[in-house]
């Protein structure tokens, strides 16, 4: 009896950090499957000149999955970024991605990124992610906002609105 007890508090303890640890504020509304995966197509273009020697994927509507931290310096360095810190386990980062692709298709003024917490550690820590989803917004290189949590479509947009129009 007594190891059921502390195996349910230990169960419970794990699954209210996890809640916690996932800023699970806000829920997003859940996207069809199709559109979720409606995407277009990214082009690879150089990098420009002087930058680092990588190849970094963008595109109109495309959303860039980081590669390497000099990569991230180089596309937050100019024009309008959202950066999506995230995990792959995480529910509500699960629930914002569709809505990123989305977005992402509509405003193809702004560069899309989604950085994985688990494998860039030291740019959560750079940016004191604390819970996730966290989204960052960059207007030529600088910070100009920053929100955690699932978000709607509509919340999201009118963010953009006021941060880059």
């Amino acid at each position: 009896m007594k190891k059921l007890v502390v195996s349910s508090l230990l169960i419970l303890s794990m699954t209210a950090f996890m809640i916690n640890f996932c800023a699970c504020g806000t829920k997003a509304p859940e996207a069809p499957a199709q559109e979720a995966q409606q995407q277009i197509q990214p082009e690879v273009v150089a990098p420009e000149a002087g930058a680092a020697q990588e190849m970094v994927t963008r595109g109109p509507g495309s959303v860039v999955k980081l590669t390497s931290e000099a990569e991230f310096n180089q596309l937050i360095a100019q024009g309008n970024v959202v950066v999506d810190f995230f995990a792959e386990w995480c529910g509500p980062c699960k629930q914002l991605s569709p809505v990123i692709d989305q977005i992402a298709q509509e405003n193809s003024n702004i560069t899309f990124i989604k950085v994985n917490v688990d494998n860039f550690s030291s740019l959560s820590s750079k940016y004191n992610v604390k819970g996730i989803p966290t989204l960052i917004f960059f207007k030529n290189g600088q910070k100009v906002d920053k929100s955690s949590g699932a978000q709607s479509k509509s919340s999201l947009q009118s963010k953009l609105n006021g941060l880059f129009r």
